[in-house]
């Protein structure tokens, strides 16, 4: 498995919590199974952002990308939600993000793209991450804990596209 896919995977463990749990006493069609074909992309559904959690969501922002760009991946970690730190120990977190740096190198660039709420007062990030040789879409999602403190939910970065 490649390095930005477990930071990928991350993201979609996130998400997979943001969603109802299944009703297993509901039966399956397993007869008549579905083809890709079949599979219709459902949008995102996203909310208004409230001012104050754009505020905070900013400052956090601000400080994962400052350690981001230097490196500091421990830093990222630690200072992550509980949710996030459940997806696998520091170790793993650090040494997924290091391989990914050595592959891509130092980053150039981070350019805003957009921003958006999602429900359950989630703030989302979308960035342009440039480097030496590629180009790739960063996305931090933020949300509050339970004392109120706004923090870094999930981090995935998409499949790095070359520079053309």
């Amino acid at each position: 498995m490649k390095p930005y896919q477990y930071v990928v995977l991350s993201a979609l463990l996130f998400a997979k919590s943001l969603l109802p749990p299944c009703n297993s006493n509901k039966e399956q069609n397993v007869t008549n199974p579905v083809t890709p074909a079949q599979v219709q992309q459902v949008p995102i559904k996203t909310v208004p952002v409230v001012s104050q959690d754009k505020a905070d969501a900013d400052v956090v922002a601000a400080q994962v990308l400052a350690q981001f760009k230097a490196g500091d991946f421990k830093s990222i970690y630690r200072n992550a939600s509980a949710g996030f730190q459940e997806i696998g120990t520091e170790g793993q977190f650090v040494g997924v993000a290091q391989q990914t740096r050595a592959r891509t190198g130092p980053v150039k660039d981070i350019k805003e793209i957009k921003y958006f709420g999602l429900v359950g007062n989630y703030t989302v990030y979308l960035y342009e991450v440039r480097y030496d040789s590629v180009v790739s879409e960063l996305r931090l999602s933020f949300g509050r804990s339970k004392s109120g403190k706004m923090e870094l939910c999930g981090l995935n970065q998409r499949d790095v596209v070359r520079k053309k």
